[in-house]
C-alpha cells in the first residue's frame, strides 16, 4: 500500500483523543449509531 502524502493517521504526530474509548460508545449508543449502520459505511 502507497503512503498518501500529508495523511499521518497511526503516527506520532498525531495528538491522542481525550476520548476514551468508552466514551466514544457510549456517544454512539446515545446517537443510536449501530451495527447495521457500521455496515453501510464499510
Amino acid at each position: 500500500m502507497s503512503s498518501i502524502p500529508g495523511y499521518t493517521h497511526g503516527t506520532s504526530a498525531v495528538a491522542t483523543s481525550p476520548v476514551t474509548l468508552a466514551d466514544f460508545e457510549r456517544m454512539k449508543a446515545s446517537a443510536l449509531f449501530g451495527e447495521e449502520d457500521v455496515k453501510y459505511l464499510r
